[in-house]
């Protein structure tokens, strides 16, 4: 059975002031924030969970909140500096920290790009200033747009901007002005949701004037539609990764058989490759959709990969090339041909002067079922195009770990976290939530709050209510790799969202539909009901 992904939650639980929608443990800094003393916490809390994850390596660190960025980076430096001396991180770890405009500094984007994060989280919510203030933000617009900038010019080619909609009286078009501002700041990646009266908070006790329910679902539509327009594809309930150098989808010259939904998840292809070879799509930095012309006919360079592909885009009636820059010849289409595709000639004028294409490294990815290799070039940015680059893009590895039921060690005032020891066993356990009272305990058992195992008959549900969340659904042998469980286990709940269209089969692919993704609680409630 493959390892289980391992994931880092640290929390850093203070704000300047806590907003009137927020549920999550949050306090108001009050005085000097005791950063030094509450980075060793941490440390003593991860070292007292070091035991349970002995021999594992950590694949992402999210630091969050509250908001991490009001600590120096002297202080993120130390706290980075004492998880990788006692935890094996992964050498391409994505390492991210949440940030909000109001404590955004040239100097300490800088610094925390320095002290080894690599991508960060805005919390914007808008750009709107009467929005921000109904919200109770300590930001303008303007500021959050300077963050973004700052983020840029820190250094972060890879970060996040948090958007609300939904919000007091908002409008649909001040809707849609939040994500065309948010795009002309070029993130890679946005979430964007719904704004939510939960329990708890201010909102709740005093509910604020929100936009009705067409109005919404107007808004939802409209601001979806604009960011796929821009190349932002969905791939969870509120979140959204643009399809940049690292994407590359694969498709065929001709039909084959799939397992997987061809729109959506991660299909893997189990046909031998066509006479003519497999064609892909391909997206990077300089080139927008074509034709790979080359398939080896002897493996080269072969890469390790899961054999899980991302899903391939209908193929167009021409395989063309759109050049994005340099000024000649800037929209004109070309295949491009050879080794690390050098002298791709126009299709449409074949008198033309070949294209060139700056000289990359090719790596070649083997398919399922054998057969031929797919050969596609390395991004010229940052790592090199590994397997879970290939299958990610750009999307939020760490959150991406949640909602495929990954395991996560939980450290800081009320953290969280999931683990699966050597027999299988599931255990879920979280850190008392006070700021004081965790500085006074962290690194003894008076830090735990409490250690629970899940149930078998809990199980199912806890799976279903992370992967349904994902556009892709889940892959038949995932559940028994993550709960220890068969299929039969989801009975009869998954046949009857089967039978009514809330649920649907792709190969080995088990998704919401619309109609489920759409009403995904509705969908949760039939398999709670049949587990009790």
């Amino acid at each position: 059975m493959p390892p289980i992904p391992l994931g880092l939650y640290v929390h850093i639980p203070w704000c300047v002031r806590k907003c009137p929608y927020c549920d999550f443990n949050s306090h108001g800094a009050e005085g000097t924030l005791p950063e030094q003393a509450y980075v060793s916490a941490l440390l003593a809390d991860l070292e007292q969970d070091l035991p349970r994850v002995e021999g594992r390596t950590v694949q992402t660190v999210f630091i969050g909140g509250g908001t991490p960025s009001l600590f120096g980076p002297e202080a993120i430096h130390h706290l980075l500096e004492g998880i990788a001396s006692r935890l094996p991180l992964a050498t391409d770890a994505e390492i991210t920290l949440e940030a909000n405009p109001g404590t955004a500094e040239s100097g300490k984007f800088r610094g925390f790009r320095e002290a080894g994060v690599n991508r960060l989280s805005i919390g914007v919510q808008s750009f709107n200033d009467r929005h921000l203030h109904s919200l109770g933000r300590i930001h303008d617009g303007q500021e959050a747009i300077r963050a973004a900038e700052i983020a840029h010019a820190a250094g972060f080619e890879n970060f996040n901007l948090d958007l609300m909609f939904g919000l007091p009286q908002q409008s649909r078009e001040e809707a849609l002005e939040d994500i065309r501002i948010a795009l002309a700041l070029n993130p890679t990646h946005l979430s964007f949701y719904q704004l939510t009266l939960e329990p708890n908070t201010l909102f709740h006790k005093y509910p604020p004037p929100l936009p009705g329910d067409e109005t919404l679902w107007e808004m939802q539509e409209t601001c979806q539609a604009l960011l796929y327009e821009h190349g932002f594809r969905q791939y969870e309930v509120s979140a959204y990764a643009r399809e940049d150098f690292n994407t590359v989808e694969l498709n065929c010259s001709t039909p084959f058989p799939w397992q997987g939904d061809k729109s959506a998840g991660l299909p893997i292809c189990t046909a031998q490759p066509p006479a003519g070879g497999w064609t892909g799509i391909v997206q990077s930095e300089r080139w927008d959709r074509g034709k790979i012309l080359e398939t080896p006919a002897q493996p080269r360079d072969s890469a390790q990969g899961s054999g899980v592909l991302p899903p391939p885009c209908p193929p167009p009636s021409r395989h063309r090339y759109l050049r994005k820059s340099e000024s000649t010849r800037k929209s004109t289409p070309s295949p491009l041909q050879g080794e690390g595709w050098d002298g791709g000639r126009d299709s449409l004028n074949p008198e033309a002067p070949p294209y060139r294409r700056r000289s990359t490294p090719t790596l070649t990815l083997p398919l399922p079922g054998g057969g031929d290799l797919c050969r596609y070039p390395r991004p010229s940015r940052g790592r090199g195009l590994n397997s879970t680059v290939l299958h990610e893009g750009l999307r939020c590895r760490h959150n991406l770990n949640y909602w495929r039921f990954g395991d996560y060690l939980g450290i800081g005032a009320g953290a969280h976290g999931k683990l699966t020891d050597t027999s299988g066993t599931i255990s879920r356990s979280w850190k008392i939530r006070h700021p004081q009272r965790y500085l006074e305990t962290a690194g003894t058992p008076a830090c735990i709050g409490a250690c629970d195992r899940v149930s078998q008959r809990d199980l199912p549900v806890e799976f279903l209510m992370n992967h349904l969340r994902l556009r892709q659904g889940f892959a038949e042998a995932i559940f028994g790799e993550r709960t220890g469980l068969a299929l039969d286990d989801l009975e009869p709940g998954l046949s009857e969202c089967l039978a009514v269209g809330l649920l649907e089969k792709c190969g080995s692919f088990i998704r919401c539909t619309d109609k489920g993704w759409n009403f995904l609680d509705n969908v949760l409630e039939r398999f709670l009901k049949t587990s009790n």
